[in-house]
């Protein structure tokens, strides 16, 4: 007695569908748009990049939409000692009350609306670290700190 599954006279099963490739926004003009902004957290305009976010993402490796990348300064991003990629994107932003998400998506909409409106995005900017700053006075926080 054969111990191998007897064949069928049926069609042979499909393969499982190919997993389409991860689509992304991907817009060089608006990150270069961000390099002409001061930095959102401190205001200064020198060595700004570009920073994608990476909070809540879960995918190693995987870069996010252009549309989630912030105006940071570079020593912000990874020379201070207190710099995102040093302490870690969540308590980075919690750091500083910066929703990093509303900024995200309010500096996208604009650009959008208006083109690279440098003007308008400083104001917008502005408003952020003030409404920041509030946050800090109140003692609001916007992640839990034990992550």
């Amino acid at each position: 007695m054969s111990r191998l599954a007897p064949l069928t006279s049926g069609p042979l099963p499909k393969a499982p569908p190919k997993r389409k490739a991860d689509r992304r926004l991907q817009d060089k003009a608006y990150l270069n748009f961000l390099h002409h902004l001061p930095c959102c957290v401190s205001g200064v305009r020198d060595n700004v990049i570009a920073h994608h976010l990476t909070i809540g993402r879960g995918r190693m490796g995987v870069k996010e939409d252009d549309s989630l990348a912030l105006p940071l300064s570079n020593v912000l991003h990874d020379q201070h000692p207190g710099a995102l990629h040093v302490v870690g994107e969540k308590k980075f932003w919690g750091r500083w009350a910066i929703a990093p998400f509303d900024l995200c998506r309010d500096l996208y909409d604009l650009y959008e609306q208006k083109g690279p409106n440098v003007p308008a995005a400083v104001t917008l900017l502005h408003g952020h670290r003030l409404m920041a700053q509030k946050r800090i006075e109140a003692g609001l926080k916007l992640f839990d700190e034990r992550i």
